[in-house]
């Protein structure tokens, strides 16, 4: 099903995209992800990150800069103003977030 869905959005993508909104830039539109999981989180998110291959890493950054300069993704912690004009911080550091780092301990995962 899946499949079949992501087969059509690139069939007729001049529909859902153009050169300067590809098909994942979706603006305007707000997501609710409900997590399946409750904390303490299993202990696969606790894994740490071990270093990419340059060329790897090379490609991941080149993807993650494309992405925040569609406004895709944003630099965790930066402010922003949600629907109800309320500013909130982009990424609270709760317990309820997956990425959620105890207060004096260091990050997992960090990219530049």
């Amino acid at each position: 099903m899946k499949g079949e869905l992501i087969e059509i959005l690139f069939q007729y993508k001049e529909a859902f995209a153009s050169d300067n909104e590809p098909l994942w830039a979706i603006k305007g539109h707000q997501v609710d992800i409900m997590l399946n999981a409750e904390g303490p989180y299993p202990t696969l998110s606790r894994i740490p990150a071990y270093p990419a291959i340059p060329r790897a890493r090379e490609a991941l950054e080149s993807h993650i800069n494309e992405l925040m300069k569609l406004g895709v993704l944003r630099k965790a912690g930066n402010i922003h103003k949600n629907a109800d004009g309320l500013s909130r911080s982009a990424s609270p550091n709760t317990p309820y977030n997956p990425a959620y780092v105890p207060t004096g301990a260091e990050p997992q995962i960090t990219i530049e």
